[in-house]
């Protein structure tokens, strides 16, 4: 385990189970992981063996380090004997600067989206310089206003493929801006639009063998048929609905993968008229118990709950009182029997829902997950 405070404890089998039951919603299609952002804060070192070992052979990432971290796991887990090495995987990303030198993810073969003709005319440079084959997505604009070719742009960059040498297209990707609302017309119209690009792409290059994806999780989850004959699983592969709460029936059987857990450091009674933490904007009604709690918004805890969060201890719902610090928080524990070095659950099994402290500080679950910070050590969870 560890002497940290305040760990992470990541359930890969909940990741597996999430996999297989986006599979399923996805009818077989190609799942690409997507394990961005630390794997959305729940440890890229644990992740990426964990589903590799379960089968998944797709991986995606938002930037270039992300992609190149990610190859390097696959490429240990090769080192090591596993029968899941990085040959058999292909990792993905899109996110990049315009003129960026791409010679380096050009070179490991790391599959790259194109979204604007800049980016293509680097990848071109990168292959010359390399003497690599480039395998890139092209990525449209269908509605999102993002990153992605509009129609002229598409036009311009198939001119360009069509007499290009080094450069194989591998699939068309696009997003989604309102697939967490099943019933918004614009899915379908984004699905109508993404499915001429296709076309065209298709027309144009004479190529048949493409991956097209547009569905993400809510995309998976909710939508029949699904989109596309390849998906990128996210936030749902991690347990967690990307619904609003009356949506939540799309999510069922989903099992969140994390649970973040801190301990008592110190606990003391007090009197009534106690304050608690910065701005003394809590006071005690009566004599009571103060527990202190490791975890801050330092750890990536949002600041923004404070005086509305709870955190479980002894399987008991305590709220969180004055304002989250930095490194430590308080909860009033009243007269129950709370006592240094007691297991606190701040979020999952046992605890509040990660939905809760998104509710508790404004935002989405994403948010909170994804935000945790680097000091918090990530362990998977151990099973007997």
């Amino acid at each position: 385990m560890t002497s940290a405070p305040l760990t992470a404890v990541i359930d890969t089998r909940a990741l597996v189970h999430n996999v297989q039951l986006l599979q399923e919603r996805a009818a077989g299609k190609q799942l690409v992981a997507i394990v961005k952002a630390d794997a959305y804060g729940h440890g890229v070192n644990l992740v990426v063996p964990a589903l590799a070992r379960a089968g998944v052979t797709h991986f995606g990432t938002a930037t270039i380090p992300e992609a190149v971290a990610v190859q390097d796991i696959l490429a240990g887990l090769s080192d090591h004997g596993d029968d899941c090495g990085e040959s058999d995987h292909t990792v993905m990303c899109w996110l990049y600067e315009p003129n960026a030198d791409l010679s380096e993810p050009v070179e490991r073969g790391i599959e790259l989206g194109v979204g604007s003709p800049a980016a293509l005319e680097s990848i071109f440079n990168a292959a010359h310089t390399t003497g690599k084959t480039a395998r890139i997505h092209l990525k449209v604009d269908t509605g999102l206003g993002r990153n992605g070719l509009n129609s002229t742009q598409l036009q311009q960059v198939l001119e360009q493929l069509t007499t290009a040498h080094g450069v194989q297209v591998c699939g068309v990707m696009s997003h989604f801006a309102c697939a967490d609302e099943p019933d918004n017309d614009f899915n379908t119209t984004q699905i109508e639009r993404f499915n001429q690009a296709v076309d065209t792409v298709k027309a144009t290059l004479q190529i048949d063998n493409l991956m097209e994806h547009i569905a993400n999780s809510p995309a998976i989850l909710s939508m029949d048929p699904v989109p596309g004959n390849a998906v990128r699983a996210g936030v749902a592969m991690y347990g967690l609905s990307p619904f609003a709460p009356v949506d939540h029936a799309y999510s069922e059987g989903l099992q969140p993968a994390m649970t973040l857990v801190s301990h008592v450091c110190a606990a003391k009674d007090v009197p009534a008229g106690q304050g608690a933490s910065y701005g003394l904007r809590y006071t005690t009604s009566a004599s009571s118990k103060f527990a202190l709690v490791a975890g801050g918004y330092g750890d990536g805890i949002p600041r923004q709950a404070s005086h509305k969060a709870h955190v479980a201890i002894q399987g008991k719902a305590f709220p969180v009182v004055g304002s989250i610090a930095m490194d430590q928080m308080i909860a009033d524990v009243g007269d129950a029997q709370v006592s240094p070095g007691d297991p606190v659950v701040i979020w999952g099994n046992g605890g509040p829902h990660v939905d809760e402290w998104a509710q508790w500080a404004g935002t989405i679950n994403y948010d909170i997950v994804t935000r945790l910070g680097a000091r918090v050590p990530r362990v998977e969870q151990e099973h007997t």
